[in-house]
């Protein structure tokens, strides 16, 4: 059975739950009003961390390489994956 927490209502609001479980956490939901409660506050404490730190966009890890004039052990594994 899945454990009511804090972790299990992020992963629901994050998607990262299966049928069973969501299904689980959405009967948990409609019969628990603080759970409810938990929820609306994790998902507003979510949407202000997000807006926050806007979205950017990382610089590739080969060019950060590059740069600083080191070899990429990666492309070796990429080559060796390509033969």
């Amino acid at each position: 059975m899945q454990k009511h927490s804090d972790e299990t209502l992020v992963a629901y609001l994050d998607g990262e739950l299966d049928g069973a479980e969501r299904q689980h956490v959405e009967a948990w939901l409609a019969a628990d009003h603080a759970a409810r409660d938990r929820l609306t506050g994790l998902a507003q404490s979510a949407d202000l961390l997000r807006s926050a730190f806007p979205l950017c966009t990382a610089p590739d890890h080969r060019d950060l390489m590059r740069h600083r004039g080191k070899h990429d052990p990666w492309s070796d594994v990429k080559h060796a994956e390509e033969r």
